[in-house]
């Protein structure tokens, strides 16, 4: 059995659009395993343009609002981008599950804790 991304509604942020990518992202992580690692390569790839979409716009979001720490946050979003091009281009089942645990664990944390920050920043 593999893991699933289970997106729960304490896992929300406020603001339904990235909310709604934010379970986009928990759904894309959950299929992970489901894929032949034939075509893993071009999933992952349709998955790291989601994720860099996604931060355009969050960041676009936090320098609408004024967050102060979006410079901080900034960081955090370029180094994931840089953890995620260390994975290879052709995927076996080996590391398509070394990519799914990365993606969960870098997941859960960043929304959980990271983009809730700004969010209570941003309610205060």
């Amino acid at each position: 059995m593999s893991v699933q991304f289970v997106w729960k509604d304490e896992y929300s942020v406020g603001d339904p659009i990235l909310d709604g990518q934010h379970k986009r992202m928990f759904e894309m992580g959950s299929a992970i395993g489901e894929k032949d690692p034939a075509e893993f390569g071009e999933y992952y790839r349709k998955l790291y343009r989601y994720v860099i979409d996604h931060f355009d716009l969050e960041e676009a979001h936090m320098e609408s609002i004024g967050y102060p720490g979006l410079n901080r946050h900034r960081e955090l979003h370029d180094k994931l981008v840089r953890e995620l091009k260390r994975f290879p281009d052709q995927f076996t089942v080996k590391t398509a599950m070394e990519f799914k645990g990365f993606f969960y664990t870098w997941l859960f944390h960043h929304v959980l804790h990271e983009d809730r920050l700004y969010f209570e920043w941003a309610k205060n």
